[in-house]
């Protein structure tokens, strides 16, 4: 058994396309043969999983979701979650909501928030999620917090960024996914560490891990595991990768998959 994991958006997908005809035809051949498939991505895991319908046979497809907080098989099985106490969006919500910022977190498929906003409907609008108010639904103590974003436009967002205290640091992991969005999750998880976790699962060496990505989120999968970047991936991506394959809009993960890794033999 092999593993072939991807980032979706800007590695499987541009702007919110499906699976090109090529990706399919490689990804089942890879499914045939009994290879692991694995969607590894910022967005939850239901919004992934629905990514892998067209993929047969379903036997060992598996969405990372929230950069690496959840694993779930293909029918939304929860295999493993680390996530963060409710108390994590309340002070992170008091520290920076305000005009122009939401702060909302994802609780499974489900979407907290205290304000809603554009981030909000954009979010459950591209994803499979269900909006909850908490004013009306509060957090139980004992739920978890896959992660807690902090939305705002690039310069703002980015100015929140320099100006990230040493206690939040040594709290959470922060992951910058888009020039919009700082995400705070547990310090233990990421795509990698989650990606690890899976193999480990199912006995699969770690030069048998076949990753794909473009983002600052996918750089240690990258660098982890035997790594494509995309030819529109972020410069620290394509240093970090074995190889570069073309653009997402070129299909380059479905040329990849044909070209280098002879799945359609």
């Amino acid at each position: 058994m092999e593993i072939f994991a991807f980032d979706v958006d800007g590695t499987l997908s541009y702007r919110g396309s499906p699976l090109t005809d090529l990706d399919i035809r490689c990804l089942c051949a890879a499914a045939q043969r009994g290879d692991a498939i694995v969607l590894a991505s910022g967005r939850s895991v239901g919004t992934l999983v629905d990514r892998l319908k067209p993929i047969h046979p379903k036997d060992n497809l598996f969405a990372i979701g929230a950069n690496g907080a959840r694993i779930a098989d293909f029918e939304g099985n929860t295999i493993f979650a680390s996530g963060l106490a409710g108390e994590a969006y309340d002070q992170l919500y008091r520290r920076y909501a305000s005009p122009g910022v939401e702060v909302y977190a994802f609780i499974g498929d489900q979407l907290g928030y205290l304000e809603y906003g554009p981030g909000v409907d954009f979010e459950t609008q591209t994803g499979r999620m269900r909006a909850r108010n908490l004013r009306e639904e509060p957090l139980d103590p004992l739920e978890r917090l896959d992660k807690v974003i902090v939305m705002a436009a690039p310069d703002r967002s980015a100015q929140l960024e320099r100006e990230l205290g040493d206690d939040l640091k040594s709290r959470y992991g922060i992951l910058r996914s888009s020039p919009y969005f700082l995400e705070f999750v547990d310090p233990q998880v990421d795509k990698a560490f989650a990606l690890d976790r899976l193999a480990k699962a199912l006995g699969v060496e770690r030069e048998n891990v076949h990753t794909f990505g473009d983002s600052l989120n996918d750089l240690r999968m990258i660098a982890t595991f035997d790594g494509t970047a995309m030819g529109n991936a972020l410069d620290e991506v394509k240093a970090a990768a074995n190889r570069i394959c073309p653009d997402v809009w070129e299909d380059g993960v479905g040329q990849t998959l044909r070209d280098h890794f002879k799945l359609l033999d």
